[in-house]
């Protein structure tokens, strides 16, 4: 019975560093979560903005204009002035 009472302030001493503990872990995994949603939407906000791009490249396409990738700089095709008898 004595030794019960004694031993018994550290295991009490224990459960209050151990509330500690599971505060730090729920703040941790708070944490990890937010990483993991905001790298969501960033591939998210990424992903719609190439798709966005490769919309408005195509459009443009249909339109005459094209995108050089080598010298860098957007190429209008002359054949299709010419085609139009302008």
């Amino acid at each position: 019975m004595i030794i019960d009472r004694i031993s018994w302030p550290k295991a009490r001493r224990r459960a209050a560093t151990s509330s500690a503990e599971c505060k730090d872990r729920l703040g941790v995994r708070a944490r990890s979560a937010f990483r993991r949603f905001n790298g969501y939407m960033k591939n998210m906000i990424e992903a719609i903005a190439d798709a966005k791009l490769r919309r408005m490249q195509r459009e443009l396409e249909l339109h005459g204009i094209r995108f050089d990738r080598s010298s860098d700089s957007w190429v209008t095709g002359q054949s299709t002035a010419t085609e139009c008898g302008e």
